[in-house]
């Protein structure tokens, strides 16, 4: 019960509003999404040596690679464990006139897959075809999740309640973070 509760912490109006506030400072032509150029300029106008970092920026939060930040992908950074429906129905409340934009789960390469798969069989340590919460903790002591996040996460991706993943959901697990290099979604 503990877990499900933690999904639906609760975002206040506010909170939403005042990210809407920031989204469009950033977003200076109002197209909804925010362009490594906007955020150059931003940084630059604030004085800040910043703007080769715009890059890694727009890099660690565009999830679609189209190369901008849609508000959707700005809560999705803010808010990870937020089920994507709630950050659906914010970027509603935001921005109510705006399409709503279909967020494709992310396509995978035949070689993403293929490490992947290579990373699962690594982790199961026990050999059982499977990752339960112990082998996931030790998998990924630098991905800079607490014991209790990871499982969370196991929790959240292991559809058929077993508390551990199989190939399929660490595939589902790992698709949306598995590390985006820009080249691979240009052949994808």
């Amino acid at each position: 019960a503990m877990a499900a509760k933690k999904g639906r912490a609760k975002i206040s109006k506010t909170e939403v509003f005042r990210l809407k506030e920031i989204f469009q400072q950033y977003d200076t032509d109002n197209s909804g999404s925010i362009s490594l150029k906007e955020l150059q300029s931003f940084f630059l106008a604030s004085g800040q040596n910043m703007e080769d970092m715009a890059q890694d920026f727009v890099d660690s939060m565009d999830r679609d690679g189209d190369g901008s930040i849609t508000f959707f992908e700005l809560l999705k950074e803010l808010y990870p464990y937020t089920v994507t429906s709630r950050l659906q129905a914010m970027c509603k409340m935001a921005f109510p006139e705006a399409p709503a934009k279909v967020i494709r789960p992310r396509k995978l390469t035949d070689t993403q897959v293929a490490e992947i798969n290579m990373l699962f069989d690594l982790y199961d340590s026990k050999q059982d075809g499977f990752l339960d919460v112990d082998e996931l903790i030790e998998a990924l002591p630098n991905a800079g999740y607490t014991d209790q996040e990871l499982a969370d996460l196991l929790h959240m991706y292991d559809r058929d309640k077993d508390n551990k993943l199989s190939p399929d959901e660490f595939l589902e697990l790992m698709r949306e973070t598995y590390d985006v290099k820009k080249d691979d979604i240009k052949k994808a």
